[in-house]
């Protein structure tokens, strides 16, 4: 049978009993075995050189099988035909379908495929090498794999090398080429190639999601390092992993409701904009809504045309394409809705606005059925006197202001028909009840971040326990930072852990930018604070970070 291309078979040996009266019985006491098979001898020995055979044969102290040899076994440099295992009751056979390449020394690392019939003990990262040229090979390099932008370890990732004597001639390599030697990362994003041939190389990682060995796949990351690499200097090469920035493309453009497009993309939008062609545009309400993910938009219209014809741009993708939506006009009575930034318990965070954010944008509204009543005892209320915004470009959020008091009920109500939307429909009444959280709910944090210098400008982030950014603080060349000190404060902060990452933004165009392997781009590189930062209330944390470190 085959598993993962190589051919594998097995002989179990049998073990017959004869007679009438004979019973087996589970042998009792004694500890468990937990020691894996031992190698007893080898035909040609591990570490051989000048070989011209066409199998191997390792013979074991005890009866073996084979487990997960697809996921298991790696053999470098790879064999354009995979070889055949074949387990003999206590041997293991590799034979070759193939001639091996001369001069060359082969590492067949099993992993942990080997292991005893008995209790399944493997032995581990069993590694046999051997060389069809007069030395083995010595040279090994290491290192570490992890996204570029997380900073974490990765899954199924392969780390690549290439000959290569010159860079401009290497970089279509990962693209049509097969490697010269490679080797699986551990959990821990950890890798080890050992037994290379002196030279240079070309480096890469890659998650090869067609198992090629090939850069060919949308949906395959990869990293390099950007120079080539002599593994005689002894230096171990870390990778970030990153997915190349792709092409826009507009997925669906649906109109789903009254005076509404629905637009999906494949890729969270930068700067989205949406033109009608087939009228011209002087309604205020005429809006687009992004969604917070950015991979989804809705263009709110009112015009009662059969279809529209839109052009859909995007700048940073240098998107540009222009596309028909039939349009839904069925009239139908749809109630606004709002939801609100109350958080928990309908607790609210005293120094913020209070925010409404309607279903539909609005495009009348009646300031005066809002009322915002504060509790004095069990049974009186104040009314008071907030001020009221409605400054969204998207008319779509409220905003209640007021000099809000701590450990304090309020109650907000929102008459009848205050809001009229797109569709002429109106809202029904609202009525929440909130209480302010106390000052010493809140934790304070105070950053000391010293830069290396610098040449551009750094975006600094405060994640929340959700990695949501709740603060983001731009360092540009022009601030005159003595000694390189940025000193950063957060206040108000809800008890939780959180982040601190800090982009290297080289192309200065505010956000991460990810790499391009074949123009050799780096994605820009991106550092978080070494330990999550726990916050606890009524608790101040201060905190130093070097980057020159």
């Amino acid at each position: 049978m085959k598993i993962n291309g190589f051919n594998i078979t097995a002989w179990i040996p049998i073990l017959s009993i004869v007679g009438s009266c004979a019973t087996v019985v589970t042998p009792s006491g004694g500890s468990k075995d937990l020691r894996p098979p031992q190698v007893e001898a080898s035909a040609p020995e591990n570490y051989s050189i000048n070989f011209t055979g066409k199998k191997i044969e390792i013979k074991f102290d005890e009866f073996i099988r084979l487990q997960n040899i697809g996921k298991n076994v790696i053999i470098s440099p790879p064999l354009t035909e995979k070889p055949t295992f074949l387990v003999k009751g206590k041997s293991l056979i590799i034979e070759f379908e193939e001639e091996l390449q001369p001069s060359t020394t082969y590492n067949f690392n099993l992993g942990d495929a080997i292991v005893d019939i008995t209790e399944g003990n493997a032995i581990p990262n069993f590694q046999y090498v051997l060389s069809t040229g007069t030395y083995i090979d010595s040279l090994e390099i290491f290192g570490k794999v992890e996204d570029a932008y997380e900073r974490k370890s990765e899954d199924e990732v392969i780390v690549i090398l290439y000959e290569c004597d010159e860079m401009q001639n290497c970089d279509s390599l990962p693209f049509n080429t097969k490697p010269r030697y490679f080797t699986r990362v551990n959990a821990s994003g950890m890798y080890t190639i050992n037994n290379i041939k002196y030279g240079k190389y070309k480096m890469t990682a890659l998650i090869d999601k067609n198992q090629n060995f090939l850069f060919d796949l949308p949906n395959e990351r990869v990293g390099f390092i950007s120079e080539l690499i002599d593994p005689a200097d002894i230096i171990r090469y870390d990778l970030r992993m990153f997915s190349e920035r792709k092409e826009l493309k507009l997925i669906r453009a649906k109109g789903d409701k009254p005076g509404r497009v629905e637009l999906a993309f494949n890729l969270p939008v930068k700067e989205l904009k949406v033109q009608p062609l087939n009228f011209a545009s002087k309604k205020a309400w005429e809006v687009i809504s992004i969604s917070e993910s950015g991979e989804s938009a809705s263009y709110w219209n009112n015009y009662g045309a059969d279809s529209l014809v839109l052009r859909v741009t995007d700048s940073y993708y240098d998107y540009d394409d222009t596309v028909e939506v039939a349009c839904n006009n069925k009239t139908e009575e749809l109630t606004i809705t709002f939801r609100s930034n109350l958080t928990g318990q309908s607790s609210f965070d005293y120094f913020t606005n209070l925010e409404l954010i309607a279903s539909q944008p609005i495009v009348q509204h009646n300031f005066s059925k809002i009322i915002l009543l504060q509790k004095v005892d069990s049974i009186h209320y104040d009314t008071l006197a907030p001020e009221v915004l409605f400054e969204d470009p998207e008319l779509q959020k409220i905003e209640i202001k007021y000099s809000w008091q701590q450990e304090v009920n309020y109650k907000l109500i929102v008459d009848k028909k205050a809001f009229k939307d797109i569709y002429r429909n109106t809202n029904d009444s609202i009525l929440m009840g909130f209480r302010t959280r106390p000052e010493t709910y809140y934790g304070n944090a105070k950053l000391d971040l010293v830069f290396a210098s610098l040449k551009n400008q750094y975006i600094i982030q405060l994640l929340d326990p959700s990695q949501k950014v709740v603060s983001e603080t731009v360092v540009t060349p022009k601030d005159k930072l003595r000694e390189g000190l940025k000193k950063l404060k957060y206040d108000n902060l809800n008890p939780g852990k959180y982040r601190i990452r800090v982009i290297s933004d080289s192309n200065n165009d505010g956000v991460w930018t990810s790499g391009d392997l074949i123009n050799r781009v780096q994605p820009e590189k991106v550092a978080y604070y070494p330990d999550p930062i726990t916050i606890r209330s009524n608790w101040d944390v201060v905190l130093e970070w070097d980057l020159k470190e």
